[in-house]
């Protein structure tokens, strides 16, 4: 048994707090307690496919408000906190909510943040009210039902600082992520100074890099961000060359990065 293993045996307890299925896809909402000082406490929704045994974690946050950075989806906080120090985060967006882990995320780290969530399967939004968000930020976050790709079309002239594109299906990236239709509506609803972050899972530099590529103008600084087997692309408007040389710089404490 590996010294991860033995941790897990005796140090952190496991208890499952719910259960549930869409499709064919089996979900888990699960407690970690840990006793020792230097590890926190955890909630996680965890979800494995009929054809794989892998297990994913989906969503996850820490069950205390001390702890701002979240324990999954890292380098999005990250990006998110490397592009704050730019100027004022006024709102953001958040397009695949499920456990909400980005909104905790910004609803601790900026108080003055006004963050709107589309999520697309009720289910998660019962779960992420139920066993994931914290009331006391009710007023800096809007959970919404809806279709991401719809949304984007029309946000009633509201345009935001921060964007982040978490949706999947089945640990699958849905190709219309990819469309101008959807690229176009992404830059008319961002402000002309704004940051726009994709998580495209595990998908390869040889497709991610194309993508990257033929991003319209408008997107004027393009960046691909590995970290791990995960990969990000970050889209920037409207920045300073003396603001782009900051911000690179901490591209690169976050995980590789490739300039495109």
């Amino acid at each position: 048994m590996n010294l991860k293993s033995k941790l897990r045996k005796h140090f952190i307890k496991t208890k499952t707090v719910d259960t549930f299925k869409l499709d064919d896809i089996s979900y888990k909402v699960v407690d970690r307690k840990c006793f020792l000082p230097s590890y926190k406490d955890r909630r996680d929704l965890l979800f494995k496919t009929k054809n794989s045994n892998r297990v994913y974690s989906h969503s996850a946050v820490f069950l205390d408000t001390k702890n701002v950075f979240q324990p999954v989806l890292i380098t999005p906080q990250k990006l998110i906190d490397a592009w704050s120090k730019r100027g004022n985060v006024d709102n953001a967006l958040v397009l695949g909510c499920a456990g909400c882990t980005i909104p905790r995320f910004i609803a601790l780290k900026y108080p003055q943040c006004k963050t709107v969530g589309i999520e697309y399967e009720e289910k998660f939004i019962e779960i992420a009210w139920k066993y994931f968000w914290i009331p006391e930020f009710d007023s800096k976050f809007q959970l919404l039902h809806g279709d991401a790709f719809e949304y984007v079309k029309d946000t009633d002239g509201e345009k935001y600082d921060i964007i982040c594109v978490d949706v999947f299906s089945e640990n699958q990236l849905p190709q219309d992520i990819f469309s101008e239709e959807f690229l176009s509506d992404l830059n008319n609803c961002s402000k002309d100074n704004s940051i726009i972050i994709f998580n495209l899972l595990e998908e390869a530099m040889d497709n991610v890099s194309p993508f990257a590529k033929a991003l319209p103008d408008y997107f004027n600084e393009k960046y691909i961000i590995n970290y791990d087997i995960h990969c990000f692309l970050v889209a920037i408007k409207a920045s300073s060359d003396t603001d782009k040389k900051h911000f690179i710089e901490s591209l690169k404490q976050i995980g590789d990065i490739t300039i495109i």
